[in-house]
């Protein structure tokens, strides 16, 4: 099913090629840093508190772009904003901010926990704006290529109180699923 309301075709057979692409990419390099005997750890909390990073995050109906930062070696803060834009229906501009907390701290795969809290002002081509706000929590897995980049998915489940029914929330009190694919640079 092709998302209607954009000039880019991006349908479900695009996103499980990607998905099935960076599982394999996954696959291979963990395969070949096992063989080379290359097991270094990544660096431990004292290295990672105060790090920053960029993040681009394709969802399930819209991209965002995310600032995560490392408050602990288990912990990180993700404020995020991104835009959707169904031509003559409505933008809807969202914001976010999210919390990883991560099971482990020296491994390459690092899976976590993420509650999240979200606010989407909502300016529809033709009627009154408004703003919705939701919550969410994710379990998710973090592959550290190194210290510097990473990629990751991630399952949510949300819950969305909305004002007005738009593409987004299709009824006033919305409960979906949604899964979302990433990569960080940290700095």
């Amino acid at each position: 099913m092709a998302f209607k309301y954009f000039n880019f075709k991006f349908n479900e057979e695009k996103m499980k090629k990607m998905f099935v692409a960076i599982l394999l990419f996954l696959f291979v390099h963990s395969s070949f840093s096992q063989q080379t005997g290359t097991n270094e750890r990544l660096p431990l909390k004292e290295d990672k508190t105060g790090f920053s990073g960029l993040s681009a995050i394709l969802g399930s109906n819209q991209s965002d772009i995310a600032m995560p930062f490392w408050v602990g070696s288990k912990l990180v803060m993700m404020p995020a904003i991104g835009i959707s834009y169904g031509e003559n229906i409505n933008t809807v501009i969202s914001f976010g901010l999210a919390a990883k907390f991560f099971y482990n701290d020296d491994q390459k795969v690092r899976p976590y926990f993420s509650p999240k809290f979200l606010v989407f002002h909502n300016s529809p081509s033709q009627g009154i704006s408004n703003t919705d706000f939701g919550v969410g929590v994710g379990l998710g897995a973090e592959y550290f290529l190194d210290t510097k980049f990473s990629l990751g998915l991630e399952a949510q489940l949300n819950y969305i109180q909305a004002r007005s029914i738009s593409y987004i929330n299709q009824s006033y009190k919305n409960i979906n699923t949604g899964s979302v694919v990433f990569a960080c640079f940290y700095f």
